[in-house]
C-alpha cells in the first residue's frame, strides 16, 4: 500500500541536512535532463567557468562534485598520496580516522598523531614525526594532514602551529 509522507515544516539547525530556499525547491522540481543533454554541458561550462573565477585559477580541470566533503577528502588523498608516500595524519575524532583509512588504501605508509577525541593534538608530537620522515626520505615524500574544525571550533587544533610544525618538511598539506 502506498501512504502518502508529507515531512512536517522543521528548522533544521544542525551540521547537516539543512533547510532548502523557495527557488532551490522550485528548480529541483522542473524536468531532469541528462548529464550528456547539450544543454547541462552548457551549464556545467558555465559553473566551472565561475569556479575558476572564485578559486582565481585558470586550471581547465576545475569541476564541482555533488557529493559529500568525505569524497572531496578522499580525491584530495588519492590525487597527492603515491605507494610507499608517508601520511602523518592528526586523529582527534572520526575524520582523522577516515583519512587515515584512504591513505592506507592509496598504498601510503601512515603514521597518525592522536588525541584523546575533541581535544587538540599534542602539538609536541607531529613536529619530530614530521621531521623524522623528512630525514629518512626525500622532503617531498609526505603528507600531513588535519581536519579544519567547524566555526567556532578553532580551539580545537591551532592550525597556525602545525602548519609552522610541517614548513619545509612535507610536500602536501590537507586541511
Amino acid at each position: 500500500m502506498n501512504y502518502p509522507f508529507s515531512p512536517p515544516p522543521r528548522l533544521l539547525m544542525g551540521p547537516g541536512p539543512s533547510n532548502v530556499s523557495p527557488e532551490v525547491l522550485a528548480a529541483q522540481a522542473r524536468p531532469t535532463i541528462g548529464h550528456l543533454d547539450p544543454g547541462f554541458v552548457r551549464l556545467m561550462d558555465l559553473i566551472k567557468g565561475q569556479l575558476r573565477a572564485a578559486f582565481r585559477t585558470n586550471n581547465r580541470v576545475t569541476f564541482p562534485l555533488s557529493a559529500p566533503a568525505s569524497l572531496a577528502m578522499e580525491m584530495a588523498l588519492v590525487t597527492l598520496l603515491e605507494p610507499g608516500d608517508t601520511a602523518i595524519i592528526a586523529q582527534n575524532g572520526v575524520f582523522g580516522g577516515r583519512m587515515a583509512e584512504i591513505a592506507r588504501r592509496a598504498g601510503a605508509t601512515v603514521q597518525l598523531v592522536c588525541a584523546e577525541w575533541g581535544k587538540p593534538v599534542d602539538l609536541s608530537i607531529p613536529k619530530p614525526s614530521v621531521h623524522r620522515c623528512w630525514r629518512r626520505r626525500r622532503p617531498n615524500s609526505s603528507l600531513s594532514c588535519t581536519r579544519r574544525p567547524r566555526p567556532g571550533c578553532d580551539r580545537m587544533r591551532p592550525r597556525s602551529a602545525l602548519w609552522r610544525a610541517r614548513r619545509g618538511c612535507c610536500r602536501s598539506w590537507i586541511q
